[in-house]
């Protein structure tokens, strides 16, 4: 991952950047639709992506993909420089944010159980025991 996040950057470089981030997102989801005592939807989801952020032209420019590929990776840095360039004829004045500093991150949301750690067939239980109670008052 690191090496195709070096790439968007140095690519955004090239085309004429002079500021560029990237976020790459990860996402897991899991749904479950209990009605009357039925299982009427499950469905388990990955999903992820990146969008590039750059200035370029004293202008900002974004662009983002689900398509984590090298190919990828180059067309929308390159495009989010395009899309720069082109906010940039109308900008009233140039913007500056200063000297970019360099950071990294992770984050992932604190829990104290893992929702993904737990069985399906023990959360289908509770939500069918929730339907219940609920379908007695």
């Amino acid at each position: 991952m690191r090496e195709l996040i070096e790439r968007i950057l140095n690519t955004a470089q090239v085309h004429g950047a002079n500021y560029a981030d990237v976020r790459v997102v990860r996402r897991q989801s899991q749904s479950i639709v209990v009605k009357n005592g039925n299982v009427e939807a499950l469905s388990i989801a990955e999903d992820q992506g990146f969008g590039v952020r750059v200035i370029a032209g004293g202008a900002w420019g974004f662009a983002a993909s689900s398509l984590l590929a090298a190919s990828e990776a180059d067309r929308v840095a390159a495009l989010a420089v395009q899309i720069a360039r082109a906010s940039s004829t109308v900008k009233s004045r140039d913007l500056d944010i200063g000297p970019g500093i360099p950071v990294t991150g992770r984050y992932c949301t604190p829990v104290e159980i893992d929702p993904f750690g737990v069985p399906i067939e023990r959360k289908i239980a509770l939500l069918l025991a929730a339907d219940e109670a609920m379908r007695k008052v």
